[in-house]
């Protein structure tokens, strides 16, 4: 065979590396785990956890609406009750019901009453914020104001320390004795004028 011959049988530099680099990106693109299917593959779950935030966004953003809703028409209600009743009426958060009822008890100049479906006297920790609040009536006692409590069974079964604190700084305590009848309502009433109304037993933890 001639020396031309034997050349042109040779596999050019050229295709070698163009056949490589095509094998090398099949090789790549169907090897699991690398090269480009694997960042497709990531793309794409990235692109399902953003739809899911996006959904997410949607809904709170739906439920955001929905309560301001709901809140503009509970003003809306307490508006109409102050100019029908002619008294003003706050909506007290959680975390301010404590620190304004004590308040308005140091406050007051002539009554004190309390209705109270539980109230825990704890022997133990002079800072429970019940203590606190019960002081605060025996501070009222001294000053000369009436001072008054109600309270339900479970006081009386569960918390007779309670009972006995109040009646050992001249408080009187009444029981209600409704046959068949809870009295679950939490009420504070001071000087006739200003009343707080809702969920707060007088227990550590719902204060």
């Amino acid at each position: 065979m001639s020396r031309r011959s034997r050349r042109s049988s040779k596999t050019s530099p050229t295709v070698t590396v163009l056949v490589g680099l095509v094998l090398g990106f099949i090789v790549a693109y169907y090897t699991p785990g690398i090269g480009l299917k694997a960042k497709s593959d990531e793309v794409e779950s990235l692109r399902l956890k953003l739809a899911e935030k996006e959904a997410e966004v949607e809904n709170l953003t739906a439920m955001t609406a929905k309560l301001e809703s709901e809140l503009e028409q509970i003003q809306e209600k307490l508006q109409d009750l102050e100019e029908r009743l002619n008294t003003t009426l706050v909506l007290l958060p959680n975390r301010e019901y404590f620190r304004l009822v004590k308040q308005f008890i140091e406050a007051a100049n002539n009554t004190v009453y309390v209705a109270m479906y539980v109230m825990k006297y704890d022997v133990t920790e002079k800072d429970d914020p019940v203590n606190i609040l019960l002081d605060a009536l025996v501070d009222a006692k001294r000053r000369g104001l009436d001072v008054r409590v109600l309270v339900d069974d479970p006081t009386k079964r569960s918390y007779a320390d309670t009972i006995e604190f109040l009646k050992n700084h001249s408080i009187p305590v009444r029981l209600d004795r409704s046959s068949g009848i809870t009295t679950h309502v939490k009420l504070v009433i001071i000087d006739g004028k200003y009343v707080f109304l809702g969920s707060h037993n007088w227990t550590e933890s719902a204060l």
